[in-house]
Parts: structure tokens; sequence; C-alpha cells
């Protein structure tokens, strides 16, 4: 909502501890915010505990979600995190590397759980992509289709403690986010 200023912000969030930083992205034109902010804690624990105190948090009759921002440099993870369901006891992460590697660049190496039903084995794979470009075509592609001599069903995952699927808006700009800064840095840069 637009009635949310860094002031606002600022006096929610310190209610959980110390902040280094905020930032509100706005746009250079008409200085409406894109409706998603950053802020850093001094206290990774306060970080922790933002997110399990405030989230889902109703503002302005509109709900935020919280979420964390990976530390590793490297990797950035956009979101784009596919599962991948009804398995066959013959898949292995080579395979689901092999098979779905097709779609885009797998950031993390796939993952293989097997959910134990009483006396049944569940397979189901978990796939990170660096964009959702190549999660969209995965999940276009291959659900419904015949994997390995059974029917997947191809998704995006629920983030990490949370009942929110992977692929929402906030993660989408987000990720369109940080390409147009990578691109802004290499034009300055040149």
């Amino acid at each position: 909502d637009q009635k949310v200023n860094e002031e606002i912000l600022w006096e929610l969030f310190i209610q959980i501890g110390p902040i280094a930083t905020l930032i509100l992205p706005r746009d250079r034109i008409d200085f409406h915010h894109f409706g998603y902010c950053f802020i850093e804690y001094e206290s990774e624990v306060d970080c922790d505990y933002v997110i399990k105190i405030f989230n889902p948090l109703k503002l302005f009759n509109k709900f935020i979600t919280i979420s964390k921002l990976n530390n590793n440099a490297n990797i950035l993870e956009v979101g784009a995190t596919i599962f991948i369901g009804n398995l066959s006891k013959d898949v292995n992460e080579k395979l689901l590397y092999d098979s779905f590697s097709n779609f885009g660049v797998i950031t993390k190496t796939p993952k293989i759980i097997n959910s134990y039903m009483g006396k049944k084995i569940k397979k189901y794979g978990i796939i990170t992509y660096g964009s959702f470009e190549s999660s969209d075509a995965a999940i276009y592609a291959m659900n419904g289709q015949y994997f390995s001599g059974r029917v997947i069903y191809v998704s995006y995952a629920y983030s990490n403690n949370s009942n929110r699927k992977h692929g929402n808006i906030t993660e989408r700009l987000f990720s369109e986010n940080i390409k147009l800064s990578h691109s802004n840095l290499i034009h300055n840069y040149n």
C-alpha cells in the first residue's frame, strides 16, 4: 500500500531489535515504492525472530510476507524452487538433474526425499533454478507427464517453515530487481 513509508516500517520493525539499514526502493519518476523493502537487523537472531512474530503481518488491510535473504553471495536464490511428486523408485538425483536441466540453470543439487506412509514409501524431488523463466518452463512441460514409468506432478515448492509456495509475486519482483541491479552495475562499469 502506498500509505506505507520508511517511518512506519522503521517504527514497526524496531520493536524487534536494532535495525542496521532499511531500504524502500522507489520509482525515480513518481517516487512510489515498488511494494517491497529490505530491512537489515544488527543481529541475525532478530531477523529470525521477526519472521516468527510478524509472518504474516497485515498492514493497511494488506498482508505482507517477510522472508530472509540468502547470505551466499555466489548463489542468490530467487525462489524458483519446484516440487516433483509421484517419482518412481528408480529415479535418483542424477536423473532428475539430467532431465530437468534442459529447462535452465539448476543452482542447487536436486534433492530426493522419501516420505514413509505406513508400509508405502512416497518419493518426491526438489529442484532450484536460477530464474523463474526456467522453473515456469519445467512446470509447464513436465507436469502430468510420464517420467520413469509414472505420471509426475510438478508445481512450485512450499517455502521453508511456511505454508506459502515459491513463485509468488514478491519473489518475482525481487528477482527482476536483482537482474536490473546487475545490468546497471555492468552498464555503469563499462
